[in-house]
């Protein structure tokens, strides 16, 4: 079966729980059902509910699986047994390509990506795991379709991990599609997104849709990034009107005229200044949903977590083909 699918709920529960899994940290969030008035409005599957919990966890020595595992024997007081859960692989851990459709029927389109993908992204056949869906708009002429490929050895030790704590793992998708699902749905914007120690990120989203996104180069790190230097300046704001130029030329779309940051840096709000002259546009800091706003982090290392209870939620969730859970026993389509 395929690996990225989001499913509804199925049946009454007392928690939401999503996992974000970074380069460097490994995150979990929690909601739990409530009364209308402890609620902050957020109601989902006809109950309202309120966030209870939000951690991070470091990864130490690139293993994810034990970090996963540490992360939530630290938080089984709220109960996992037949809980639904969400997990959010972040960009950096995944391969994206747009390929040709083949002419096949959509049941084994994914499958037979398998040998097609070894010349398009770095993980080897037999260790993919593969999925696909149709980007909001194609390329005049074309018929396309994004490819998203994960390493088995990578995604399944976690998936084993999860399993032994008896959560209902309802699927895993990437951060790409889940900050389409960040801002309400009627708006039209520029993200730029850094977690913990990757590079920046460039996402255009637009009615609740995510378009494209853009990875930076490493000489753009909005971290370290100060507005005294205003050569970099320059450089990370042309990097961002570049992206503008490619949504609005090429791509063929209304212009975008907001842009929101979702990174750690000291000088937030004179970088949102500096940059805003640059390239004559609102720039802003990009707010927590309502509902989680008490556990708003300045690194935004939450941020996998948060945005996949979001996502999960179906707010403002692109009509795409997104993940369905890898089974922990190696039967996942390759």
């Amino acid at each position: 079966m395929s690996f990225f699918r989001k499913f509804p709920m199925m049946n009454k529960t007392k928690h939401l729980f999503a996992l974000g899994i970074g380069d460097s940290v490994v995150s979990l969030a929690a909601l739990e059902a409530c009364p209308e008035e402890e609620s902050t409005g957020l109601s989902f599957a006809g109950d309202y509910w309120k966030l209870v919990e939000s951690d991070t966890l470091p990864v130490q020595l690139g293993d994810h699986a034990n970090a996963v595992n540490e992360l939530l024997l630290k938080h089984k007081r709220l109960g996992y047994k037949n809980a639904p859960l969400q997990i959010v692989l972040s960009s950096e851990l995944i391969s994206q390509v747009n390929v040709e459709r083949p002419e096949l029927p959509p049941a084994e389109i994914a499958s037979s990506l398998q040998w097609s993908l070894r010349d398009l992204v770095p993980i080897a056949a037999t260790d993919l795991l593969v999925d696909y869906f149709d980007p909001p708009i194609q390329p005049p002429g074309k018929n396309e379709i994004h490819v998203v490929a994960a390493s088995r050895e990578f995604v399944q030790p976690i998936v084993a991990v999860i399993s032994e704590f008896n959560f209902k793992i309802k699927g895993i998708v990437h951060s790409d599609l889940v900050f389409g699902s960040w801002p309400e749905a009627n708006r039209r914007l520029m993200m730029v997104t850094q977690l913990p120690r990757e590079r920046a990120q460039l996402h255009i989203i637009a009615n609740g849709h995510w378009f494209v996104s853009r990875r930076l180069r490493y000489t753009y790190d909005p971290y370290t990034l100060k507005v005294e230097d205003t050569k970099l300046i320059e450089g990370f704001a042309l990097e961002l009107q570049r992206l503008l130029d490619f949504f609005s030329g090429p791509m063929r779309q209304d212009p975008i005229n907001e842009i929101e940051l979702l990174f750690e840096n000291g000088q937030k709000e004179e970088l949102c200044e500096a940059i805003s002259q640059q390239l004559g546009m609102q720039i802003t800091i990009s707010a927590y949903p309502e509902w989680a706003q008490q556990s708003a982090k300045a690194d935004y290392s939450n941020l996998l977590a948060i945005g996949g209870l979001q996502w999960f939620m179906g707010k403002n969730t692109p009509a795409t083909h997104a993940y369905e859970a890898a089974p922990a026993a190696g039967k996942a389509t390759a």
